[in-house]
């Protein structure tokens, strides 16, 4: 399992395929020794290459078609395929992995769990699908569609899907109040990442999305009391939160959603009011 990223960054999307099968073979054999409480560095070094896997995604940024065919999106499909497998393999233990669900910040990378380990490798595809910005097409095909329903989908409803986005809500939350300790386009990617396949509207819990309720709460809070402050200190940054359709309306210090035109006369928007910077 311990190969050498720079033969697997020559793979096609079938060879890829072929050694994430690998991998969940390894992993399978793994739980069934139970060796959870023993650091694994085969696993740590093949879940690092399934998520470099994905590191070239920024090149769909500004594709207008064909994306969804492409040996890059291929890449990324396996990757969120190999995750859905690995956390089937978890629910049919009789026995499973113990965890710690709330984890301090500075013990992020310490004494991580096997759903902490998901939960990361979860946090950087997103990240690297953050970088697919225009056009809205492709952006919403590749961002809501193919990562965020695939992780907060419907069928999340066992117990270890709640418990590793748990973990994966902190981490993306923890990242954008990562602003608020100096300001950096990591942050930013996530903050446009959330906002875009979340939406502007809080809404209720027992709402749609009702798994990410918590986040989508949290971000949508966050934002209207910090992005004009954002905005004042680098407006470089605060346009990098502008992903997909979501734009800022100056003139009424609001952030605005749009949707797609459809059969309505105008294309429905939605909106996040403000607060001032002062």
């Amino acid at each position: 399992m311990d190969i050498n990223y720079k033969y697997i960054r020559g793979w096609n999307a079938q060879q890829f395929e072929a050694y994430t099968r690998c991998v969940l073979i390894f992993i399978e054999d793994y739980f069934h020794k139970k060796l959870w409480y023993q650091h694994s560095y085969a696993l740590h070094r093949a879940l690092d290459n399934i998520e470099k896997s994905c590191s070239d995604l920024y090149k769909l940024d500004k594709v207008e078609s064909e994306h969804y065919s492409s040996d890059i999106y291929e890449r990324l499909r396996i990757a969120v395929d190999f995750i859905r497998d690995f956390i089937d393999l978890i629910n049919k233990l009789d026995e499973k992995p113990p965890y710690k669900l709330k984890r301090k910040e500075d013990d992020r990378f310490r004494n991580e769990d096997i759903y902490d380990k998901i939960a990361n490798l979860q946090f950087e595809i997103i990240f690297n699908v953050s970088s697919v910005t225009t056009p809205s097409d492709t952006c919403w095909f590749i961002q809501p569609n193919s990562v965020w329903g695939q992780f907060f989908g419907i069928t999340a409803r066992n117990e270890t899907h709640k418990i590793i986005q748990f973990k994966l809500r902190r981490l993306l939350y923890n990242e954008i109040k990562r602003f608020e300790e100096f300001t950096n386009y990591k942050s930013a990617r996530i903050l446009g990442f959330c906002l875009n396949v979340m939406g502007l509207e809080i809404g209720k819990s027992k709402d749609y999305g009702s798994d990410y309720y918590p986040l989508r709460k949290a971000v949508l809070v966050w934002t209207k009391k910090n992005y004009l402050s954002l905005r004042e200190e680098n407006p470089d940054v605060a346009d990098a939160c502008l992903i997909g359709t979501i734009s800022f309306d100056e003139e009424n210090s609001r952030l605005v959603k749009t949707y797609a035109k459809g059969l309505n006369r105008e294309a429905p928007k939605k909106y996040l009011d403000l607060d001032s910077a002062s």
